[in-house]
């Protein structure tokens, strides 16, 4: 079952604002004096834009029968339902696949250590119904 992630309006504002910003800057160094420094300032910004687009356009939750992925355009996160410990809601605003402050910190085991992820899927109480369907010992 894939879960979008929620966006929250401020934050989407704000995010697109500094894409179109650095597209803007990104061009308008291309279309200036063509130095080796300004072309590679220029593919640097369109390939960062390109990236953080990338991002927000695919961050999204699946749970498989065994697995929860998280998706957010490179990155991946791959972890075993059954080492899921707690969900909890949360406001914090540290970097994280998540496009609302409205966000669960999921809380799980890998190996010896236990680690956490913050996510903002946007039907948060059917999101932690179908994971609690498959681990009943998450709290």
């Amino acid at each position: 079952m894939k879960f979008s992630s929620k966006k929250d309006p401020v934050l989407m504002i704000l995010i697109y604002f500094s894409l179109i910003m650095m597209l803007v800057v990104a061009v308008q160094v291309l279309m200036e004096a063509a130095t080796p420094a300004n072309l590679m300032m220029g593919i640097i910004l369109l390939v960062l834009n390109g990236v953080l687009s990338w991002t927000i356009f695919t961050t999204s939750y699946i749970i498989h029968d065994k697995t929860l992925t998280v998706k957010a355009g490179p990155l991946r996160w791959n972890i075993n339902i059954n080492d899921i410990q707690t969900i909890k809601e949360t406001n914090n605003p540290m970097a994280s696949p998540a496009l609302s402050l409205e966000r669960l910190a999921v809380t799980y085991k890998k190996g010896i250590y236990t680690k956490s992820i913050v996510i903002s899927p946007k039907n948060p109480d059917t999101f932690i119904s179908e994971l609690r369907k498959k681990n009943k010992r998450i709290r």
